[in-house]
């Protein structure tokens, strides 16, 4: 297909989306009605798309067979992870001819799932929010929230929460006094710590730290998932310990995560170097690169992947490629709080791939996954079940 004719059929195709999501007249604008009336498959194919349950039922008719399963998740794994905006990418439409397939794959699909009118659930589940729990030193806890101010001052940190961050502004004092922050499941909180250092605590985590630095290092402690961006300070590295396996840096920028559940320590990096070692084996991480180590005495793996996959969470968004359903769902628990159990095991194991925002509503993921045709959601007041589609 030329340029001219493409980009002619896109256009095209834009109307009818706009058409659609009532985003122009009702009755349809100019450029779209001689587009109409300029033939008489053009009024077919318009008539077609814009007639009640056209895209749900050229879907279920079109990739009815499971050898076209990967396709559309190769279509979607394409067009959404590179694009993760709405955009409506159409390769192969010709002015004459029908869209069923345009409709039926990769962004294109997406987009249209996301815009049509959902089944209503009896239930859904909305994001987390900014939440957590500061435990000072003496035992006294805070709640904090997204609303929540104050500052306080101790022996050796004025501490200000403030526009959903706690920050600490050291106090010259010889002694290391740690206090702790806990995110809840469906929370997540920041935190500037003494020496600058930026931290961004995940669902479910905890992180452990000093109200300022003394000595010649800076050590912390985690539990569950952060992602770190860390103030150079010349000879006085900055040490991060999960369960005694230690990441080591002097400034940059990394994510660290290990819930219980998973059984392993991950730290994937983003910019600089940092050490990471356990009890048996010690490895110099380059950006781009992810260490593993599935407890202290285990070896350590090492391998390149794409860190916007493993740090999405930090910048509000939901991204997975080709990642089992359990792994999925495992991790959306912790963020809107809900509870998941699997009608049969097979499902557990089925790959998905998909690019969302981490703020809206569950039901907006779960309706796009239902549209595979591979499974269906029960949605209770407080869980999920997951049930084979046929």
């Amino acid at each position: 297909m030329n340029d001219n004719l493409h980009k002619k059929s896109q256009k095209i195709a834009a109307l009818i989306v706009s058409y659609l999501k009532n985003k122009i007249n009702k009755e349809p604008n100019k450029e779209l009605s001689r587009w109409i009336s300029s033939s008489k498959e053009n009024k077919r194919i318009f008539e077609e798309c814009t007639s009640e349950n056209f895209f749900d039922h050229a879907y279920k008719q079109a990739y009815r067979g499971e050898e076209h399963y990967e396709l559309i998740w190769k279509h979607i794994r394409a067009n959404t992870i590179s694009n993760h905006k709405q955009k409506i990418l159409y390769r192969s439409l010709r002015i004459a001819a029908s869209i069923i397939i345009l409709i039926s794959l990769g962004a294109a699909s997406w987009f249209f799932y996301k815009s049509f009118e959902q089944p209503q659930m009896a239930y859904d589940f909305s994001p987390g929010k900014s939440s957590a729990i500061l435990e000072l030193s003496g035992g006294k806890k805070i709640i904090l929230a997204a609303d929540s101010t104050f500052a306080i001052s101790t022996n050796n940190a004025k501490i200000l929460n403030k526009n959903k961050s706690l920050n600490y502004t050291p106090v010259k004092s010889n002694k290391e006094v740690y206090n702790s922050l806990k995110t809840p499941r469906g929370g997540e909180y920041s935190i500037a710590l003494s020496d600058g250092t930026r931290v961004y605590l995940n669902a479910e985590s905890e992180f452990r730290y000093p109200e300022s630095f003394t000595g010649d290092k800076r050590k912390v402690y985690l539990k569950g998932e952060a992602y770190f961006e860390v103030q150079h300070i010349d000879n006085k590295p900055f040490i991060v310990d999960v369960s005694g396996v230690q990441t080591r840096v002097l400034g940059t920028t990394f994510n660290i995560r290990s819930y219980p559940e998973e059984n392993k320590v991950a730290t994937t990096l983003i910019e600089g170097k940092v050490g990471f070692a356990n009890q048996s084996a010690s490895i110099i991480l380059s950006p781009g690169e992810q260490a593993t180590a599935s407890d202290l005495t285990s070896e350590i793996s090492v391998k390149e992947v794409n860190t916007r996959n493993y740090t999405a969470w930090h910048y509000g968004r939901l991204i997975y490629d080709n990642e089992p359903l359990k792994n999925i769902l495992a991790e959306l628990s912790r963020w809107y709080d809900f509870e998941v159990f699997y009608e049969y095991e097979a499902g557990k194991q089925i790959p998905f791939s998909c690019n969302l925002e981490r703020y809206e509503n569950l039901s907006e993921l779960l309706n796009l996954l239902e549209k595979t045709y591979l499974i269906k959601f029960d949605i209770n007041k407080e869980s999920i079940v997951v049930k084979n589609y046929k």
